[in-house]
């Protein structure tokens, strides 16, 4: 994660394993909630601007809908 110091940040991931993702679950929550984003395979960042997110949390999700343990990521 990285942030600009003016609500804008950019989150990068890239897979652990040998096995592609064929989409990416992409969780991020705010006082407001939880929002979810799926990506294709081919986006490996997420730019997030306003209110910047407490938890991001993003996993791998295979073609039979099989997901991976998510990568979490939480601002102190």
């Amino acid at each position: 994660i990285s942030s600009n110091g003016e609500n804008i940040a950019t989150a990068r991931w890239q897979t652990s394993g040998t096995e592609k993702a064929w989409l990416w679950l992409v969780q991020t929550k705010t006082r407001g909630g939880w929002k979810t984003e799926v990506l294709p395979s081919d986006k490996n960042s997420l730019v997030i601007s306003g209110e910047l997110p407490d938890i991001i949390s993003v996993a791998a999700v295979d073609r039979s809908g099989n997901s991976s343990l998510p990568a979490v990521f939480a601002r102190k």
